[in-house]
Order: structure tokens, then sequence, then C-alpha cells
């Protein structure tokens, strides 16, 4: 408790805590998303041998690699 009081009461300790948490949260949204996203187009890429489906997924990530270059 006497921890939690000292870092409420001197505005600086407040300011620096925040700082760290706003960055942390920063960082780990910008992790989370790129993996969910590599995911996203690996299960997309395991796709494109299917019949009807893959030849959409094919070109969809030929306009991706299009536009990454």
């Amino acid at each position: 408790m006497k921890d939690m009081a000292y870092h409420y009461t001197k505005r600086s300790e407040v300011i620096k805590t925040n700082l760290i948490a706003g960055a942390a949260q920063g960082v780990g949204l910008t992790v989370g998303t790129a993996l969910i996203i590599a995911l996203l187009f690996f299960i997309l890429a395991q796709f494109e041998t299917m019949p009807l489906i893959g030849e959409y997924i094919g070109n969809l990530l030929d306009v991706v690699e299009r536009e990454r270059n």
C-alpha cells in the first residue's frame, strides 16, 4: 500500500509509470497484430491449392505481393 501511495502522490512517478505502460501496450498491440496478419496470410496460402477458392486467393496474394514491391 505504501508503494502504491508513493506512485500516485509523486507526479513524476505517475507520468513515468503511464509512459512506460503506454509504450508497452503499443509494442504489444503491434507485435500481436503482426503475428495475427502473418498467421492469416499463412492460412490463405494453404487455401491456394483448393480448386475454386485457390484461384481467388492466388490472385489476392499476387496483388499483395505486387503492392509490397
